[in-house]
């Protein structure tokens, strides 16, 4: 029989160790399988992982309360997206929609300032649509959602350009514009993939990236896409949540990015968003409201909205909230939908924490 020395460990606790090791890694294993889905890794561009730990963030409930209304106008049929610009204090309004004149600009107390029709397309899934309009520093861009291409206006909603985006991007509804790297971004709802527009010397220019989708993600089909600073927020309709990534991590010709998960954020049907003010704003369509999620006050809002579908918003001048919804629940077609301003809190009406209105 061997003689074990004095510092030499014995075979039972060698055993031990071992049992020790094993159990231990499979607890690991149990750990990783059963996280929530959605939560994400962890993050390479931290900066832009705002919403982590909202599950902790205080809450308040509002009942919003339509105040303003212009419904079932002339050339008002199937309402989608919209964007406020502010003029003198005050928000004028962009709104996309269906018909012969697709593209409105409404002033103020929502009475029409400009009308124009940016595309005559027709096909076999209905009339000519615009889905959602970006404000970029000398004009605004707009998306077909009838055709795989955006159209590019002056700030008279004049047309001078139509951009082909290639067929990955048929039926697309967001955009954004990226000030940081002077380009609009438009998320296609057929892949992964993002277009990055920039104005060349003599022409737009179309760079395709592709985005790393986290583990999870049910559905990759993007419906909308805001930008605040240097972060985008890409909103999954499908999947109800939504990804941030850095948009300096496209470069200057493009390239792929990796998106973050918002952890413990789930959304309802989430549609059309909106940063203002630090917070971020979304439409969250079958739950019957909007979300408004502050990091910095690490508060949220819950705004529950009258009892019909909503699905484009704008936060205007002072936080006021406009959505574009059907005018009738259940929706009796798609001529009777309306522009709505809401009533807001007045703590979402004043100064933003830490910065000016916007």
């Amino acid at each position: 029989m061997t003689k074990q020395k004095a510092n030499e460990p014995s075979d039972d606790l060698i055993r031990f160790l071992f049992r020790s090791f094993l159990l231990s890694g499979l607890v690991a294993t149990i750990i990783l399988v059963f996280l929530p889905q959605g939560t994400p890794a962890i993050a390479q561009d931290e900066a832009c992982g705002t919403f982590n730990g909202a599950r902790s963030w205080t809450e308040t409930d509002w009942q919003s309360e339509v105040i303003l209304a212009r419904e079932k106008a002339p050339n008002f049929a199937a309402l989608q997206g919209l964007a406020a610009i502010a003029v003198e204090g005050k928000p004028n309004l962009l709104v996309t929609h269906g018909g012969a004149a697709n593209a409105t600009m409404l002033d103020p107390w929502l009475k029409p300032l400009i009308s124009k029709g940016l595309s005559t397309r027709n096909t076999d899934e209905g009339f000519p649509l615009l889905a959602d309009v970006a404000v970029g520093e000398d004009g605004f861009m707009w998306t077909n959602y009838r055709a795989p291409e955006v159209i590019w206006t002056n700030r008279q909603v004049g047309k001078s350009a139509q951009i082909p985006l290639g067929d990955e991007f048929s039926g697309a509804v967001g955009i954004a514009y990226a000030p940081t790297i002077d380009s609009f971004l438009v998320p296609s709802r057929r892949s992964s993939k993002i277009a990055v527009i920039r104005r060349g010397e003599s022409d737009w220019t179309v760079e395709i990236a592709e985005l790393k989708l986290p583990a999870g993600i049910a559905s990759p089909i993007a419906y909308d896409i805001q930008v605040d600073g240097d972060c985008a927020t890409v909103v999954y309709r499908e999947a109800g949540t939504v990804l941030r990534f850095s948009v300096n991590s496209l470069g200057a010709e493009g390239g792929t990015s990796t998106s973050v998960a918002f952890a413990e954020t789930h959304f309802d049907r989430p549609q059309h968003a909106q940063w203002q003010n630090g917070r971020f704003y979304v439409v969250e369509t079958d739950a019957r409201r909007v979300r408004v999620l502050s990091p910095a006050e690490k508060h949220i809002w819950r705004l529950n909205l009258p009892d019909r579908i909503f699905r484009g918003l704008a936060v205007g001048p002072g936080g006021r909230l406009f959505l574009t919804g059907f005018s009738d629940e259940p929706p009796a077609s798609e001529n009777a939908t309306g522009v709505f301003e809401l009533s807001v809190p007045q703590d979402l009406m004043g100064r933003p924490v830490g910065g000016a209105d916007q």
